[in-house]
C-alpha cells in the first residue's frame, strides 16, 4: 500500500481514482474493475480480470513469465513492470503511454479477448471429442 499511496500523491488533481483497501467479493471486484479507466495491478488474477473486462492494466509483477505471456496475447508487454524496476517515474511513464495510445490499446484489448475466446472454444470442442 505504500507504493499505492505514493502513486496517488503524484496523480494530477483532475484524475479521479479509487484505492481499494477493503475486502470485496470477487463479483464486486469484477464490477468495479469494469468501470475503471485503467488498473494498476500486482496480482495475476486482477490483471486477468481487467483484460477480460477490456480495461488497460499496468502490471507490476515479480519477473514471473506468466504475466508477460498473458500481456503478449494482448500485445501489451510494454505495460509490464518488474517490481524491482518500479519507480514513480516509470509508472507515470507507463500511465502516460496508456493515455497517449488509448484507441490503439482498446483495439488490442478487443483482439486479445477474441483470441482468448477462440482458444476457449477450441479447448471446449477438444474436451467434447
Amino acid at each position: 500500500t505504500h507504493l499505492c499511496k505514493r502513486i496517488i500523491a503524484e496523480l494530477p488533481e483532475n484524475i479521479a481514482f479509487h484505492f481499494v483497501a477493503e475486502d470485496l467479493t470477487s463479483q464486486a471486484l469484477r464490477l468495479l474493475v469494469a468501470k475503471l479507466h485503467f488498473l494498476i495491478a500486482s496480482r495475476f488474477h486482477s490483471m486477468i480480470s481487467a483484460l477480460d473486462r477490456g480495461v488497460p492494466v499496468l502490471t507490476i509483477g515479480w519477473g514471473d513469465q506468466k504475466y508477460i505471456e498473458v500481456l503478449n496475447v494482448y500485445e501489451m508487454g510494454e505495460l509490464y513492470v518488474d517490481y524491482s524496476d518500479a519507480s514513480l517515474h516509470l509508472i507515470r511513464e507507463k500511465l502516460d503511454l496508456i493515455e497517449a495510445n488509448r484507441p490503439d490499446i482498446d483495439e488490442r484489448l478487443a483482439r486479445g479477448n477474441l483470441i482468448n475466446q477462440s482458444k476457449l472454444q477450441k479447448n471446449y470442442e477438444n474436451l467434447l471429442q
